[in-house]
């Protein structure tokens, strides 16, 4: 194996680590803003809709007592447990 094959398979390693961090930095984007379902107000995130974008598509979330919207990249559980609702 030459020092060619061996800078090709360093390369390939590096772009799978970097697109797999990638990944996972979306994931827990997506997890802070959902906060279980429930708004800082004290309401509860509610199915809207999706959006689909040309490779991927988002889902929009409104909270039932104030009106916020947040957009994520996966659909969230809607159930949440009522301890955690009147955090």
């Amino acid at each position: 194996m030459n020092s060619k094959d061996e800078a090709s398979i360093i390369m390939g390693f590096i772009m799978i680590v970097i697109i797999a961090l990638l990944f996972l930095i979306m994931h827990s984007v997506d997890n802070a803003k959902w906060n279980n379902g429930v708004c800082s107000c004290g309401g509860r995130y509610v199915y809207e809709q999706s959006v689909g974008h040309r490779y991927t598509s988002s889902h929009i979330y409104k909270c039932d007592k104030c009106g916020k919207i947040i957009e994520l990249d996966s659909i969230k559980n809607q159930e949440v447990e009522d301890d955690e609702y009147k955090r």
